[in-house]
């Protein structure tokens, strides 16, 4: 990622997420599954910044 596509940590949602690590939103889902009760409900369609950090704890950075 060059510098104006830096990860920030913020709230989004699958396809975002999905873009930013650069895989399918199917997989991204699938990536997701095994974190599903650390992440608890989303609020309407997004991850919360608490949730976000919790996803780049397991999965690491994007863009990585």
């Amino acid at each position: 990622m060059d510098g104006k596509d830096e990860f920030k940590v913020k709230s989004y949602n699958t396809k975002e997420l999905a873009e930013h690590y650069r895989i399918a939103p199917k997989v991204m889902r699938r990536w997701l599954m095994p974190l599903k009760s650390e992440l608890g409900i989303r609020i309407g369609n997004y991850y919360s910044t608490k949730q976000v950090r919790i996803i780049i704890r397991h999965l690491g950075k994007p863009g990585r």
